[in-house]
């Protein structure tokens, strides 16, 4: 290895690759630093404090968090920081953050504030609470089922959240492990870090399928002209006699050729349904035993026939 000193570097955080080819990272004593493969190196300072975590944004730009300033700022490769936005959730302590599948840029609050945050390029702010108090998330990675997945430190748990903001939780066997780290693997799958456990943990599916546990049915699809795009709901019930587990994904196949299914949650990795968009429904409890669940369902489509689509269902992490 070759290392490549600067004299004032402090607590380097987080780093990534940038647009320009270059690798850019984060550091708490002086701010954003670049340095080209070559081991050039340049620094950029920041008006804010404690810079901690780094991503390139859909944008053509770097975004970057100041965990004790509390805001999240913009960087061109040019070395102009062009903008700084405030956490709503004071103390919130940014940290890590990166690219959602969504066009938007997710960090993770490391504090009391307990939440996972979202980004627009233009500077909106959204918060999304974390169930359990004191998880303490961590880094963040994009899932092979388009969601955002985080190690919970304090909580010795894994979290997922989609872009829709649902947040599910799952436990780490090993108690207090204090899992860290989390990264896609070759095989698909989600591999994370045990700070204190001393193990590397594997996020394997174990999502079963329960299509023969509910009936669906589908409101009649309403068109809006202005935007194109046909809206629907599709019903969801548990009609067997045990409650079904959460994350439920309701999927769709057979759709009607050239209708496109929008805002989709992501698209099923491997097994009997390999490819197929399916929509994760809302909440994080259990469908209980006759009780139903709605998912809005959204199409744009340029022919005159009828959108018609086969919907099944899968229980638990995809």
């Amino acid at each position: 290895s070759t290392l490549f000193p600067y004299t004032t570097l402090f607590r380097s955080g987080q780093i990534t690759v940038g647009p320009d080819g270059a690798l850019w990272f984060a550091n708490a004593h002086n701010g954003v630093g670049r340095i080209t493969t070559s081991g050039v190196m340049t620094m950029y300072n920041s008006a804010g404090t404690y810079p901690s975590g780094i991503a390139a944004g859909p944008d053509g730009a770097l975004w970057f968090t100041l965990a004790e300033s509390n805001q999240i700022a913009r960087i061109t490769t040019d070395g102009e920081i062009t903008s700084y936005y405030t956490v709503p959730s004071a103390n919130s302590n940014p940290a890590w953050i990166t690219p959602g599948p969504d066009g938007a840029l997710w960090f993770s609050e490391e504090s009391a504030a307990n939440n996972i945050g979202r980004i627009t390029t233009s500077g909106q702010i959204t918060e999304y609470a974390i169930p359990t108090a004191n998880s303490d998330p961590s880094i963040l990675a994009m899932g092979p089922d388009g969601a955002l997945w985080f190690p919970e430190l304090g909580a010795g748990q894994v979290g997922r959240i989609t872009t829709a903001g649902v947040v599910t939780e799952y436990a780490v066997p090993t108690a207090a492990s204090g899992p860290y780290g989390i990264t896609v693997g070759p095989d698909g799958d989600l591999w994370f870090t045990e700070q204190a456990g001393d193990q590397i943990g594997h996020v394997v599916s174990t999502a079963t399928d329960v299509t023969s546990q509910v009936s669906w049915s589908s409101s009649v699809l309403q068109y809006n002209r202005g935007t194109g795009v046909y809206s629907g709901t599709v019903t969801i019930k548990n009609i067997s006699s045990t409650a079904i587990a959460a994350p439920l994904h309701v999927l769709f196949s057979d759709l009607l050729v050239g209708a496109t299914l929008i805002d989709v949650t992501g698209t099923v990795p491997s097994g009997a349904y390999a490819g197929a968009p399916y929509i994760t429904a809302p909440g994080s409890s259990p469908l209980a035993s006759g009780a139903s669940v709605n998912v809005t369902v959204r199409f744009t489509y340029r022919g005159t026939g009828l959108i018609t689509y086969i919907v099944n269902a899968l229980s638990g992490v995809l």
